[in-house]
């Protein structure tokens, strides 16, 4: 699959982010880490434990894209992964399922990458690597984890609005850091 250089850049350094996050934690946070004219911004959430957690995480992040001009953004999670097509059993109860970190780059206008990572273990149970990159179809890709970025640039106004609606509902990204890696 053929990409431009910006969906190449943001989705290596997001493969680097996970990489070492994986070394560091043995495992991945959810992040966003969102691309602008200006200065990148990083979306955490606190929690992903039930429905109501990832719907105000997803809604939180398209308003921090939208809040901050973003003119792309990568999304990277871990996730289960079945490779079996058993499309009735959830990856995380299915027999052939794999651990993968899951990177999805979209950028406005909605050219959309994504990739899982499978993740590789040592017989501790500890990080030893990633194996070798799935690419999905971007037309597949949906949910609340996915096109978090409007199809166009927002106005000055709604991009405004969106910062006062965070700010209002005490849910403001984190500021990035100083240094130039996530």
């Amino acid at each position: 699959m053929k990409t431009n250089p910006n969906t190449d850049m943001l989705m290596d350094q997001a493969v680097a982010y996970a990489e070492q996050k994986m070394r560091e934690l043995g495992h991945v946070p959810p992040v966003i880490l969102g691309v602008t004219t200006g200065k990148p911004f990083v979306v955490m959430p606190d929690r992903l434990d039930d429905v109501a957690a990832k719907n105000a995480f997803a809604n939180m992040a398209s308003l921090a894209c939208v809040a901050h001009g973003a003119i792309g953004v990568a999304f990277i999670a871990e996730v289960w992964a079945a490779t079996g097509g058993d499309i009735d059993t959830p990856p995380t109860e299915a027999f052939d399922r794999q651990e993968c970190v899951m990177i999805s780059v979209e950028f406005i206008g909605g050219k959309m990458h994504q990739k899982l990572l499978p993740i590789i273990r040592t017989d501790a149970g500890t990080f030893f690597g990633f194996g070798e990159a799935e690419v999905i179809k971007p037309d597949s890709v949906h949910g609340r984890f996915a096109r978090f970025l409007p199809t166009e640039l927002p106005s000055k106004a709604i991009r405004m609005a969106a910062g006062a609606i965070l700010k209002t509902l005490g849910l403001l990204p984190t500021k990035p850091r100083k240094s130039k890696r996530w």
